[in-house]
């Protein structure tokens, strides 16, 4: 990887590889309605480490646009709102807990954190998608997302009881909010580049086509009763579960 151009990507095999891994993230999100990130990240800063976090949040973005507009008659409105508020403290509340902690020694609190919401949810406690549980998702979504990159969970933990189509579509309205304030927040930092951009375009077909073989996860799991929560508890204690290893086995996003 040293040897490579920092500017562009002329690697045709690096290029391939990318995109399949990022075909495979971007089919789980499709049918389920996150997952992107949790898949294609590891692999991908072993691929190359410029991927992250830059280019692989604009491919997400890209990926979420285009479920939006899919699922754009099932979104839940009123319930996006109070969890993009509910972000905002929790995105402060990272920050400050950075400047006494690093991102890598709180990824195993974060873990922890969701596999007990994993657990609650499958012992039967419900979190129905009102005020109070997106305010408090919210913000676990964006302490989660700024100390860990893997800020899914809890959203979809209060959604899992609801339609596919609901789920999917007001996750993605979320991660469209949620990546455009990460990107800003990148830029006003001077930690994003026109290769940045390049290298996260460089990424979309391989969005594109993980997105266009997604409906027919969505048709499966729509068709069955109980998958899609079923979805949703296993990638979220996936998501708990990697961050509990992360630092062991050296994933990150750099």
């Amino acid at each position: 990887m040293a040897n490579r151009q920092p500017e562009v990507v002329t690697d045709l095999q690096l290029l391939l590889e990318s995109t399949v891994i990022v075909a495979f993230g971007a089919f789980v999100q499709g049918s389920v309605g996150f997952g992107v990130a949790l898949v294609s990240v590891p692999f991908l800063v072993s691929l190359d480490p410029r991927f992250v976090p830059g280019p692989m949040i604009v491919a997400g973005t890209f990926l979420t646009i285009l479920m939006a507009v899919r699922e754009r008659t099932a979104i839940d409105w009123l319930g996006l709102k109070w969890a993009v508020a509910g972000r905002v403290p929790g995105i402060l509340l990272a920050l400050f807990v950075l400047t006494a902690v690093s991102a890598e020694q709180m990824r195993p609190l974060t873990g922890a954190l969701v596999l007990l919401g994993v657990a609650m949810t499958a012992s039967g406690v419900e979190l129905r998608p009102n005020a109070v549980n997106l305010l408090g998702a919210g913000l676990l979504a964006g302490f989660m997302g700024t100390t860990s990159s893997i800020g899914g969970p809890p959203i979809a933990l209060v959604y899992q009881h609801q339609s596919g189509p609901e789920l999917r579509g007001t996750l993605s309205g979320y991660f469209i909010i949620s990546g455009a304030m990460s990107l800003t927040a990148l830029v006003a930092a001077r930690q994003f580049s026109l290769t940045d951009l390049w290298l996260g375009l460089a990424l979309t077909p391989g969005i594109s086509l993980g997105f266009f073989l997604s409906q027919f996860g969505v048709k499966r799991l729509d068709r069955h009763t109980g998958a899609t929560r079923l979805a949703v508890l296993l990638l979220a204690g996936l998501a708990g579960a990697a961050n509990l290893v992360r630092p062991l086995v050296g994933w990150g996003v750099r």
